[in-house]
């Protein structure tokens, strides 16, 4: 009984541990989970672009702590989380409209790196993300969205209605969070 209780507390430390870190899932698009983790990491880029942008127009940078910004924070939150949801979808149901569209997507986002003089200093100065987070949060979401909307023009079809459809179509379900999916984006 006493090894039950100790295997019980290491067990639900370790949990609060993997909690604590944000290594739980926000949201589960099909089988693919969205971490809470990835999700806040999406945030801050967000928010960071947002202030990057300002500057770079000379405007006073938005404080999102500011309560008078929080309706400002709601759409970022609820932008970021449609966006990951959506990526999600396109990466599944983007391989059934265009074979390849995993490899044709590294090969975009690899031709787009040769073009950049410092992608890593670009990463960190406007979305204030490393390297490798902004290749899987930017790069690779923006390539696989542009190559399947290339291969859909070419199939005459349209992406917004291709998108709008697989987004009803699929499974998605929200956990730990106070929004709810519509069918078509995050309320």
């Amino acid at each position: 009984m006493k090894t039950l209780l100790i295997i019980m507390s290491v067990v639900l430390f370790g949990l609060f541990i993997l909690a604590s870190a944000g290594f739980y899932p926000v949201a589960i698009v099909g089988t693919t989970p969205i971490f809470a983790k990835t999700w806040q990491k999406a945030e801050d880029a967000a928010k960071n672009f947002e202030i990057a942008q300002a500057r770079a127009r000379g405007a006073e940078p938005v404080d999102f702590s500011l309560a008078e910004n929080r309706e400002l924070l709601l759409e970022v939150k609820l932008g970021t989380l449609t966006f990951l949801i959506e990526d999600a979808i396109i990466r599944q149901k983007g391989e059934e409209a265009v074979d390849g569209l995993g490899t044709l997507s590294r090969e975009r986002v690899i031709e787009a790196l040769r073009e950049s003089s410092d992608p890593e200093g670009a990463a960190r100065a406007v979305y204030g993300l490393s390297f490798n987070d902004f290749r899987g949060l930017v790069l690779m979401p923006q390539a696989r969205r542009d190559v399947l909307k290339e291969a859909l023009i070419e199939k005459n079809q349209d992406f917004d209605i291709w998108l709008l459809e697989a987004k009803k179509e699929a499974s998605v379900r929200l956990m730990f969070v106070p929004f709810k999916w519509s069918g078509e984006e995050i309320q």
